[in-house]
């Protein structure tokens, strides 16, 4: 079985350096192939995008600058709610065993 991979928002991120993290956000800006997201909790999260759908879920490493590697992102469409989507991260942590 697969390890789970953690649900988390930009305040979350340097706690998890180094692993593997889900993170929902919209893109606002992009630079070369850096992406700017803001994420569910309204912080801004740098990330390696490969493509960049208004809103998606980016499963990738924290590196030690807190940038995000991505190996896959999923396009969440045009509109998304992000409060909801951060409840959801805030959640997981509380209750780890419901979100494996």
């Amino acid at each position: 079985m697969e390890k789970p991979t953690p649900r988390v928002n930009s305040a979350q991120l340097p706690s998890h350096v180094g692993q593997t993290v889900r993170l929902v956000g919209k893109v606002i800006s992009f630079t070369g192939d850096i992406g700017v997201l803001e994420s569910s909790d309204k912080g801004q999260v740098k990330e390696n995008l490969r493509w960049g759908a208004p809103y998606v879920e980016v499963i990738g490493r924290v590196g030690p600058d807190l940038v995000i590697e991505e190996f896959t992102s999923t396009d969440f469409g045009q509109s998304l709610d992000l409060d909801l989507a951060d409840k959801v991260a805030v959640l997981s942590h509380t209750f780890p065993d419901i979100f494996q």
